[in-house]
């Protein structure tokens, strides 16, 4: 985000992943993998993250037993 304002740009999608361990047969396996396009471009942080949040709800499990190994990653273009 930093970064971002530094450079005088600004997001304008975002994509969160989550994955548990392809290693560990003996749990359950699930991916996340979500992009959401923003309507206006933004560096704005609360933004984001709020944005964030959201695409990782779309398809996040609470039931299961899962144990995400990456919860979160930001990227922007």
């Amino acid at each position: 985000m930093r970064k971002l304002r530094m450079q005088h740009s600004c997001c304008t999608k975002i994509t969160v992943f989550a994955y548990t361990s392809r290693f560990r047969l003996d749990l359950p396996q699930h991916c996340i993998n979500c992009t959401i396009h923003l309507q206006v471009p933004t560096n704005d942080l609360q933004e984001l993250v709020s944005t964030a949040v959201r695409a990782l709800r779309m398809d996040f499990r609470k039931e299961g037993g899962y144990l995400y190994k990456k919860p979160v990653s930001l990227s922007g273009t």
